[in-house]
């Protein structure tokens, strides 16, 4: 325990004294404001006072030039700031600058000697290669989320017009068709490469290598996507990093209200449905919801809050092709006890393929199948209406929400205090489907996510971030049905299969 206890020790005092030298430490889900402030000549001006204050809440975050004149405002979240430099004796200089998730924005300022204040207002577009770390990111704005269009409103889908990316195929998904990662091959790697982050925490599901935590689209500020030479703050993945921040509450209030509607009406129909011909499937889709964020307190405490649900209902057909009672009153008797047992619940009602058929179709032989009559019924197609999805997605219903409340505790603290929770029950069917109804099953979904953050601005080229982030995620798939599951095993008491 001693070792232990020393090791922790001599960790937290490498960390700290690493800090000291390293006013940029890495930051994930914050950026950082940094420049040099000199004279009309060009000569550094050490002591500046450099005052960075969020356009949208108010909250300030103030620093010192150092003896070269080169300023680092830390750990600052993705907004857009007015940073003003101020010197006893010279003119007071102002420039507006937009920091971006992780992202570093240069604010040099020249000042002249005179007491008349001069405002600059420069808002620099976030550069694609951080020219500090070398990384090669995209940023995903709070405008573009807002203007292109997603069919689904899934903000992850917007990884798409990041650079270097490609949609997954066929072989990027798990068993049940859903894509792993964000959908996305990320710098040539395998989707399930991506490490998927919320506020700078893991939000990845880890038995399917997908999101952990959906989030709505009007909750999201806004999210980088960093394809290329990311250090290792972020670990886990080699792939690339898809970092969503969620939206904070600003001096003024605001918010949306909306519903978004989709329905088969505009819809082509499948072509396995026009090549049996069987009618398109029906769905609605319904997604209305809420954003709303304001000042509990003007430029010390402001909140967030947006709920959307998500309401689709789907009827498709699936086409199968089950064993007829003809084949299975020829059929070895185990094999007829085994589907008088667990093989009801089907109705066939579509054509019919006999034996000569099948046999036609798989190659003839000598064998007991080919010794059957050539007329005898071996397979009858089951066409069967099941809630699946018909083009409007799973049939489910499904909550997400995000609250947060952000405080500014003083020139040199700030915090935040984020809840997530996704709540979503699909109908049988969308996990898997049979035409044996007693085997369709969905899926119940509960996830949460807590992110808690304190910086701490201990001088001017100490600064530290303590995080806490907590997730749970629940997948549950609905069991098959009970008359399915119950077998007689020797010794007559009964067992769960």
């Amino acid at each position: 325990m001693r070792r232990l206890t020393f090791r922790f020790v001599v960790a937290a005092m490498l960390v700290m004294v690493a800090a000291a030298f390293h006013p940029a430490w890495a930051q994930t889900e914050t950026g950082r404001i940094a420049g040099t402030v000199s004279d009309v000549q060009g000569g550094v001006i050490p002591g500046v006072t450099v005052t960075a204050k969020s356009v949208a809440a108010g909250t300030t975050r103030t620093t010192v030039t150092d003896s070269s004149g080169n300023y680092v405002i830390a750990n600052v979240g993705a907004d857009t700031y007015d940073v003003t430099f101020e010197l006893s004796g010279f003119k007071t200089v102002k420039t507006r600058v937009q920091v971006t998730v992780g992202g570093t924005v240069g604010a040099d300022a020249r000042i002249e000697v005179g007491a008349i204040t001069e405002q600059v207002t420069v808002t620099a577009a976030p550069p694609t290669i951080d020219t500090q770390t070398g990384e090669f990111r995209t940023t995903i704005s709070t405008r573009q989320l807002t203007e292109l269009p997603t069919l689904t409103r899934n903000p992850y889908d917007l990884v798409a017009v990041s650079g270097n990316v490609q949609e997954a195929n066929k072989a990027e998904t798990d068993l049940a068709g859903a894509p792993r990662g964000t959908g996305y091959s990320i710098n040539g790697a395998r989707t399930a490469s991506t490490n998927i982050m919320l506020d700078g925490g893991d939000n990845n599901f880890f038995f399917d290598s997908s999101v952990g935590q959906e989030v709505p689209l009007d909750s999201v500020q806004e999210f980088s996507v960093v394809t290329n030479n990311f250090s290792a703050q972020y670990g886990r993945a080699t792939g690339g990093i898809v970092n969503v921040i969620t939206k904070s509450g600003t001096n003024n209030f605001h918010g949306t209200g909306y519903e978004f509607f989709r329905n088969d009406k505009l819809s082509a129909n499948s072509p396995d449905n026009e090549a049996n011909g069987i009618e398109k499937g029906q769905f609605h889709r319904n997604q209305p919801g809420y954003s709303f964020g304001g000042p509990i307190k003007k430029d010390k405490m402001h909140f967030f809050s947006s709920l959307e649900y998500i309401g689709v209902r789907s009827t498709d057909t699936s086409i199968s092709w089950v064993l007829t009672p003809e084949f299975m009153a020829a059929a070895n008797p185990a094999v007829k006890a085994y589907f008088d047992t667990y093989g009801k619940q089907v109705t066939p009602n579509g054509p019919i393929l006999t034996r000569a058929d099948v046999s036609s179709i798989v190659g003839t032989g000598a064998g007991a199948f080919n010794s059957l009559p050539a007329g005898l019924p071996i397979f009858q197609r089951a066409d069967v209406p099941l809630p699946i999805d018909a083009g409007g997605g799973n049939p489910r219903d499904e909550y997400q929400t995000v609250n947060r409340v952000d405080f500014s505790l003083g020139p040199n603290s700030t915090a935040y205090v984020r809840y997530a929770y996704q709540s979503s029950e699909t109908k049988p069917g969308t996990q898997s489907e049979s035409p044996y109804l007693n085997y369709n099953t969905g899926v119940i979904d509960k996830n949460h996510n807590i992110n808690a953050s304190y910086t701490q601005v201990w001088k001017t080229n100490l600064t530290s971030q303590s995080k806490i982030v907590w997730n749970r995620i629940s997948e549950m798939t609905r069991p098959v049905s009970a008359s399915c599951v119950t077998v007689q095993p020797a010794g007559g008491s009964k067992a769960d299969a």
